[in-house]
C-alpha cells in the first residue's frame, strides 16, 4: 500500500483514515452512530466509535481478530457481514499505521468488559487484558506516530476536509473532530 510522502499533510490524514476504517465499517453496517476523532496536543491521535467493539474471537488461529487486524497487512474483520463495506473500508492499512507508530493502545468495550492491548512499532506487547467493566460498547484506538519515521503531525484542517466528505457519505453517523490546543 502506497501512503504517500511521509512529510505531506495529505499523507498524515490518509494514515488517520486507515485507523478510521473499522469505525466506518461499523457506521456503514448500521452498528455505530458516533465516531470521534481527537488530535491531541502531544501529537497523538484517538479514534473512537460506539459500534459493537472489534471481535476478540480467534476463529481457530490462536490470535484475536482485533490483533490480526492491527498487525497483519490485509487482515479484515472476520465478523464482516457486508462484503461491499469490507471492500471499501477493510482497514488494510491499519497494520501499516501500527508499524509507523511509536505506541498504540486498543481498547475494546463489549460483553460488559473493557479489553486493552498495547503495541509498539507494529507488534503487540502482550495479550488482551480485561481492564474493567464496560457499560457501553465500541472501539477506541489511540496512537502516536513514530517521529523518527513520520516527521510531520496531522494537519487538522486537511483532516477536517476529509471528514466532511465522509459525513456526506454517511449522514446518519455523527463524526466529530476535536483538535486540542
Amino acid at each position: 500500500m502506497y501512503i504517500g510522502a511521509l512529510d505531506a499533510p495529505e499523507t498524515m490524514s490518509r494514515l488517520v483514515e486507515q485507523v478510521l476504517c473499522s469505525a466506518l465499517d461499523e457506521a456503514f453496517s448500521g452498528q455505530s452512530s458516533n465516531i470521534v476523532v481527537i488530535l491531541r496536543s502531544d501529537g497523538s491521535i484517538t479514534v473512537e466509535d460506539d459500534g459493537r467493539g472489534m471481535s476478540l474471537e480467534t476463529y481457530g488461529t490462536g490470535v484475536a481478530t482485533a490483533e490480526r487486524l492491527m498487525t497483519t497487512l490485509g487482515a479484515c474483520r472476520a465478523e464482516r457481514e457486508n462484503a461491499a463495506v469490507g471492500k471499501r473500508f477493510c482497514g488494510h492499512g491499519i497494520a501499516i499505521v501500527n508499524a509507523l507508530s511509536a505506541q498504540r493502545t486498543l481498547d475494546i468495550r463489549r460483553d460488559g468488559h473493557t479489553w486493552t492491548q498495547e503495541y509498539h512499532a507494529g507488534k503487540a506487547l502482550g495479550a488482551f487484558r480485561d481492564t474493567g467493566p464496560a457499560t457501553s460498547h465500541g472501539t477506541r484506538i489511540s496512537f502516536a506516530l513514530d517521529t523518527t519515521i513520520v516527521p510531520k503531525r496531522v494537519d487538522g484542517s486537511d483532516l477536517a476536509r476529509r471528514l466532511d466528505a465522509l459525513r456526506a457519505e454517511i449522514p446518519e453517523t455523527r463524526i466529530t473532530l476535536t483538535i486540542e490546543p
